[in-house]
C-alpha cells in the first residue's frame, strides 16, 4: 500500500506537470495565433559596417526594416497590413534606442528619415518598408568601453488602424575605446571657396561638448556700453605670406538663447559668428589665409583651440565659380545674422544703425536668392529664399517658400540610400522656427521694417540728397494724371513689388531694385503686362512709363475706352537711349484718341535679356475736353 501511495503521488505530480505543460503549449499557440498579424522589425548596422569597430566618436547609421508577418511565417495571412496614422507620417511610430551596458537608454538625438508626407504605411508581403536613423560624428562623445545595444520599437496605441507594440531583436554594438576628453574648437567659413576680397567673411565657431562649469558670461562675453561684447574668443588671422594681419573682427555674435546649463555638457555651444565685413576684406589680396581661434573657461585647464585654412579667390574667379550664388548667399545671411544679433542684444542707442545695416545686407541677399531660385527652382534655393524672408521678418512669404522647398525636396532614387537620407534639418525645422519667431517680436523689429521699406537694394548706388524723382506735374503738364489702381500679369510679391506699387506719383529716388515698384514674378518669364486705371477719362495724347530698374523692355502700349475696346497706341522696340544706372522714362506720344480712355496697358518683353524690370509709375497725358 505504501508503495502504491508513492507511485500514485508520483503519477499525480507527472499529470500535474503534463497539464501545466499543456496549458503553456496551448497559451503559446493562442499567443502565436493572436500575434500572427503583427509586423516585425529588423535592425541592420550600415555605418560602421562592422559592429565591433565603433569607437563611440564616429558616425552611426542604422537601417530599420518593417516586415509583413508573412515574411517570417508562411502560415500567416498575406493580406496587406496598414500601419501608422492618418494625420502623421508613419515613421513617427518607429523609435530606435541605443542602450548602454547597464540597459538604460543613452537618449542620443538620432535623426530619423522616411517619407515626409503624412499618412499610414500599407505593408505587403515581400515588400518591407525601410527607414534610417543616423548620428553624426562627434569627437567629444565619451563612451566607456563595453557592449551597447540597438533596439527598434514600433508602437501605435490609438486610431482605427493596427494597434500594438513590437520590438526588434537586440543588435549588439561593441565600443572598444572611449572618446577624447576635449575636442578642439571647430571653425568654418560661410561660403568658403567662392569668396573674394570685398565680400563679408563670416566664421562659425562651435564649442563641442563637454562644457562643464561654464557660465553664460564665459560663453557669450560681457556687453560694453558701446554695444560691443568683450568676447571670450581670441581670433588671429594670418595672410598668404604667413604674417599676422591687423584686422578688426566684428565682435562675435551669439544666439539669442542659451541651452540650460545642465545641457551644455551634452550639447556644446554654437555656432558663434565672427565677421570681417566688406570694408575690412576689400584691401586684402586673394590667397590662402589661416584663422586661429582660442577659447578657455575657468573650469578647463587647457584652452580650446582651432585653426582653419581657407582660400580667397579673385573677384573674377568668384564670379565664375559655379556655386557663387549659393556660397555668396551663405556669407550674406551670416553677415545679416551678425548684425541682427548685435542689434537685438547690443546697446539701444545703436538700434537704428544696426537695423539700417542689416536691411542693406538683407536686400542684397534677397537679390541673390531671387536670381538663384528663378534660375534653379530647387528645395535648396527655395529654402534659402525662405531664410531671407525669415530674417526680414516677412513670415508669410517665408512660410510660402518653406512649403515650396518641402514640395520640391525628393530623396535619392536608390531606396536604400533614401532610407538613410533624412529631410534636411533646416527644412524640417523651419515651419516651427517661423511659428515661434512670428509670435516673438524683438525690439529691433520696428526699426528693421522701417529700414527695409526705406532702402533700395544694396547694389544700387545711394542717391544724393538733391536727387528728385519725376513726381507732380508742372503747370505746363496739368493734363497729366497718375494711376489710382493697377493689376498685372504677375507680381513678385502681393505687397512689396506688387502692381499696386505702380499707382500714384513716382516715389523711387534712384535706379535699382526697390520694393516700391512693380516687379514681375520672374526676370525672364516672357511677355508680361501692367494695367493701370485712372480717375478721369481723357482724350489721351501720351503715356509716360517711369522705369526704375533696367529700363527699355516696353514692347507696346494699349489704351482702353469705356466700352472695353483696346487700341495699340505705341509699338516698340523702345528707341530711347537710357543713361546707365539712371531712372528711365519712356514718353510714348500718339495722335489724340477719339474716345476717352481711363485704362492703360503696358506690355513688356522680359525674355530678351533676362533682367529684372521694375516700373514705379505710369502717367496718362490727355484732356477731358
Amino acid at each position: 500500500i505504501g508503495n502504491f501511495d508513492g507511485v500514485h503521488r508520483g503519477h499525480q505530480a507527472v499529470l500535474a506537470r503534463a497539464r501545466a505543460l499543456l496549458h503553456l503549449t496551448t497559451a503559446a499557440a493562442l499567443l502565436s495565433a493572436a500575434h500572427a498579424q503583427d509586423p516585425s522589425l529588423r535592425v541592420t548596422l550600415v555605418v560602421p559596417s562592422d559592429a565591433a569597430k565603433f569607437d563611440g566618436r564616429g558616425p552611426l547609421a542604422v537601417q530599420v526594416e518593417v516586415l509583413h508577418p508573412a515574411d517570417l511565417d508562411d502560415a500567416a495571412p498575406t493580406k496587406p497590413l496598414t500601419l501608422g496614422y492618418v494625420d502623421r507620417a508613419w515613421p513617427e511610430a518607429v523609435r530606435l534606442d541605443v542602450l548602454g551596458p547597464d540597459g538604460k537608454s543613452l537618449g542620443w538625438p538620432l535623426e530619423r528619415s522616411g517619407p515626409p508626407r503624412p499618412g499610414p504605411l500599407t505593408l505587403a508581403p515581400g515588400a518591407p518598408a525601410s527607414l534610417g536613423f543616423s548620428l553624426p560624428a562627434d569627437g567629444a562623445r565619451q563612451l566607456p568601453p563595453g557592449t551597447y545595444t540597438l533596439r527598434a520599437t514600433l508602437q501605435i496605441d490609438g486610431g482605427a488602424l493596427w494597434r500594438g507594440k513590437v520590438e526588434s531583436a537586440p543588435l549588439p554594438l561593441e565600443v572598444r575605446s572611449g572618446a577624447v576628453a576635449h575636442a578642439p574648437l571647430q571653425l568654418r567659413l560661410l561660403g568658403d571657396g567662392a569668396l573674394a576680397p570685398g565680400d563679408p567673411w563670416v566664421f562659425a565657431l562651435t564649442l563641442p561638448p563637454p562644457l562643464r562649469g561654464v557660465s553664460e558670461v564665459q560663453l557669450r562675453g560681457t556687453l560694453g556700453a558701446d554695444g560691443h561684447r568683450g568676447e571670450p574668443y581670441q581670433l588671429r588671422l594670418r595672410g598668404p605670406d604667413g604674417s599676422d594681419l591687423a584686422v578688426a573682427f566684428v565682435p562675435a555674435a551669439t544666439p539669442p538663447s542659451l541651452p540650460e546649463a545642465r545641457e551644455l555638457d551634452a550639447s556644446g555651444f554654437g555656432p558663434v559668428l565672427a565677421m570681417l565685413d566688406a570694408p575690412a576684406t576689400a584691401p586684402l589680396a586673394a590667397g590662402t589665409y589661416v584663422l586661429s581661434a582660442q577659447w578657455q573657461s575657468a573650469a578647463d585647464a587647457t584652452p580650446r583651440r582651432g585653426e582653419l585654412t581657407f582660400t580667397i579667390v579673385t573677384p573674377e574667379a568668384a564670379g565664375a565659380h559655379p556655386a557663387r550664388q549659393t556660397k555668396h548667399l551663405q556669407a550674406l545671411l551670416g553677415h545679416a545674422q551678425v548684425l541682427l544679433w548685435r542689434g537685438q542684444w547690443g546697446n539701444s542707442a545703436h538700434l537704428e544703425r544696426s537695423a539700417d545695416a542689416a536691411a542693406h545686407v538683407l536686400l542684397a541677399a534677397e537679390r541673390v536668392a531671387r536670381d538663384w531660385f528663378a534660375a534653379n527652382p530647387t528645395a535648396e534655393s527655395a529654402l534659402a529664399f525662405a531664410e531671407v524672408c525669415r530674417l526680414q521678418e516677412s513670415y508669410d512669404d517665408a512660410r510660402v517658400f518653406a512649403q515650396v522647398a518641402l514640395d520640391l525636396w525628393t530623396p535619392p532614387s536608390d531606396p536604400r540610400e533614401a532610407a538613410l537620407t533624412p529631410i534636411p534639418e533646416q527644412l524640417r525645422e523651419l515651419p516651427h522656427v517661423l511659428a515661434e519667431a512670428s509670435q516673438r517680436a524683438s525690439r529691433l523689429s520696428p526699426y528693421l521694417r522701417t529700414a527695409l521699406a526705406r532702402q533700395t537694394a544694396p547694389e544700387t548706388a545711394k542717391p544724393d540728397n538733391t536727387a528728385k524723382p519725376p513726381v507732380e506735374p508742372t503747370p505746363l503738364e496739368a493734363d497729366v494724371q497718375w494711376a489710382t489702381a493697377a493689376r498685372a500679369s504677375s507680381e513678385y510679391r502681393a505687397t512689396d513689388y506688387a502692381a499696386s506699387q505702380a499707382t500714384g506719383a513716382p516715389n523711387v529716388l534712384a535706379h535699382g531694385d526697390s520694393t516700391r515698384a512693380w516687379t514681375p514674378k520672374t526676370k525672364d518669364g516672357g511677355e508680361e503686362w501692367l494695367e493701370l486705371t485712372y480717375a478721369q477719362p481723357v482724350h489721351a495724347t501720351a503715356v509716360r512709363v517711369v522705369q526704375t530698374y533696367h529700363p527699355g523692355a516696353v514692347q507696346h502700349i494699349e489704351v482702353v475706352d469705356a466700352q472695353g475696346r483696346a487700341t495699340v497706341v505705341w509699338t516698340g522696340p523702345d528707341p530711347t537711349t537710357y543713361a546707365k544706372s539712371q531712372i528711365g522714362v519712356l514718353t510714348a506720344t500718339f495722335p489724340r484718341t477719339e474716345q476717352k480712355v481711363a485704362v492703360v496697358k503696358v506690355w513688356l518683353d522680359t525674355k530678351s535679356q533676362g533682367l529684372w524690370r521694375e516700373i514705379d509709375a505710369v502717367a496718362l497725358v490727355g484732356s477731358a475736353q
